[in-house]
């Protein structure tokens, strides 16, 4: 990836912070837990999962640029979704991506052209 390949990809990040806020927010409220069908995610579980995604992505970061090839762990999105997805509602969710989103961004911008080419290995378990 070059600078400039860098650069905008880390703000295509940095802007889907305003186009997530103003998606999440753009249906009413009282639908937001209105899932399509039996097996599709609500507005409410989407954005839950956006929060859960950053942090995990946030953490895997964090490892990629202090550690030297860091073992990286696979999350079971679904299983989180079932476990996890209403212990907030659908504010805090975006509070809390919007929060770890900004977080992530500052780590991404402060990584030199060398931290990006250094490798992990990830595995599921």
């Amino acid at each position: 990836m070059t600078p400039a390949e860098r650069a905008i990809a880390v703000i295509a990040l940095r802007e889907a912070l305003a186009v997530v806020l103003t998606t999440a927010r753009a249906p009413p409220m009282e639908r937001a837990d209105l899932s399509p069908t039996a097996d599709e995610w609500s507005a409410h579980d989407v954005v839950v999962h956006l929060a859960d995604a950053e942090q995990v992505y946030g953490v895997r970061l964090r490892m990629l640029v202090t550690q030297e090839r860091p073992f990286l762990t696979a999350f079971d999105q679904d299983a989180w979704s079932r476990r996890l997805g209403r212990l907030e509602s659908l504010d805090e969710a975006l509070t809390r991506w919007t929060v770890l989103r900004r977080a992530n961004l500052a780590v991404f911008e402060s990584i030199d052209g060398q931290e990006w080419t250094s490798g992990a290995t990830m595995r599921k378990v």
